[in-house]
């Protein structure tokens, strides 16, 4: 039984505290059993944490990626916009 499409999770900061979002992409008829699926695995993650390979893995992922976005223009201006935002040179 095929319950999702996609699962998605990302994160974003500021100047205020950050948040984690999470998303999924199902059939509506199964939204209800995807949503109480997603919250179990938050809670669970809120409960257990993460192993240290799971945040090896993630770190991993995380450095790869962020090198890969600055290569942008667009990556470029929003380092730089929040920069000065933040009041650093």
């Amino acid at each position: 039984m095929a319950l999702v499409y996609f699962v998605n999770c990302g994160m974003s900061f500021g100047l205020a505290s950050g948040r984690i979002d999470f998303s999924l992409g199902t059939d509506p008829k199964k939204s209800a059993l995807a949503l109480d699926e997603l919250n179990h695995c938050i809670d669970q993650l809120i409960q257990d944490g993460l192993t240290f390979k799971e945040l090896s893995e993630a770190k991993k992922k995380t450095i790869y990626l962020e090198s890969l976005s600055r290569q942008s223009n667009a990556a470029f201006g929003k380092e730089v916009a929040n920069n000065e935002l933040m009041g650093l040179e």
